[in-house]
């Protein structure tokens, strides 16, 4: 079995888009995951690789409840399950090109792309795990197209990575500065004019270790279309990432002197790539 992965690690928008969080898991009364997916959270839990607030009570019972991950440790799990299924990983690869017999409706290979150039590869199935149905429209598969499909589009995020958090600080509700006087104070830096773009909501945050966290769900960007990067109709994705970063430093230094809880946080990372939801998606009849 080959795996072809775009990024230099496997896991997704989890690891290299830092969206470091499952989804609910659990109906209030029992674990409704199973399989792999419950195989990989158990694994972590424990490893100690999900937030440290996290019981197998949260996850496996607790209904409409996020669980926080760490993205290395997330990393290093599907880097071992993936050696003992021998699966063969190439990383910084991707598929560019189908050989699909359209009488037949087969794929009789695909060409990929990375540094050692071009290889055609050939398989009895393939399987299109790209957020972008790469695979699919390349074997001219009907499509939908955000953007153009659907009315509404969610924007992408760019998250990031803080260090230095007092949690247990934070929880206390401190003077004015907690989390019930948060969307206040956001409002007041954007009318003094600590930040050079309009929003007005104040990010998420995901305890993913004891002094670290995942902030995210705010800060979003125009929608680019990453699977066609040459489309002129989509914003430049590149250039939204650099200005993302300009507003990830204003927004630290706003919370330092505003949120007595973020006076010591930095921010420690930002991810490989944007985490996009406004995606084509392939359309299975």
């Amino acid at each position: 079995m080959l795996l072809a992965e775009a990024t230099g690690c496997l896991g997704g928008m989890g690891t290299s888009g830092l969206v470091t969080a499952f989804d609910p898991m659990a109906n209030g009364e029992r674990m409704l995951v199973g399989g792999l997916m419950r195989e990989i959270v158990a694994a972590m839990h424990k490893r100690g690789f999900l937030g440290p607030h996290v019981t197998e009570d949260f996850y496996q019972k607790r209904f409409h409840c996020w669980t926080p991950f760490q993205p290395e440790g997330y990393k290093l799990v599907l880097d071992e399950l993936a050696t003992a299924a021998g699966v063969e990983v190439r990383f910084f690869t991707r598929v560019v090109e189908a050989d699909v017999d359209s009488g037949k409706h087969a794929v009789n290979g695909v060409v990929l792309h990375n540094i050692e150039g071009l290889r055609y590869v050939r398989a009895k199935t393939f399987v299109d795990a790209t957020g972008d149905a790469v695979l699919t429209d390349l074997c001219g598969a009907p499509c939908r197209e955000a953007g153009r499909d659907t009315e509404h589009i969610m924007p992408p995020t760019l998250c990031s990575q803080l260090a230095g958090i007092d949690w247990a600080r934070a929880a206390r509700s401190p003077g004015d500065t907690g989390p019930a006087n948060q969307q206040a104070l956001i409002e007041k830096a954007v009318r003094e004019g600590h930040f050079t773009f309009g929003t007005n909501t104040p990010p998420g945050f995901l305890v993913h270790a004891t002094n670290d966290g995942i902030k995210g769900g705010a800060h979003r960007v125009a929608a680019p279309d990453q699977a066609r990067p040459g489309d002129t109709r989509r914003s430049r994705p590149h250039a939204r990432v650099r200005r993302r970063r300009t507003r990830n430093q204003k927004q630290e230094h706003t919370k330092t002197e505003a949120v007595g809880n973020m006076n010591r946080t930095k921010p420690n990372d930002l991810p490989l790539r944007i985490s996009v939801r406004s995606r084509p998606h392939a359309t299975y009849t």
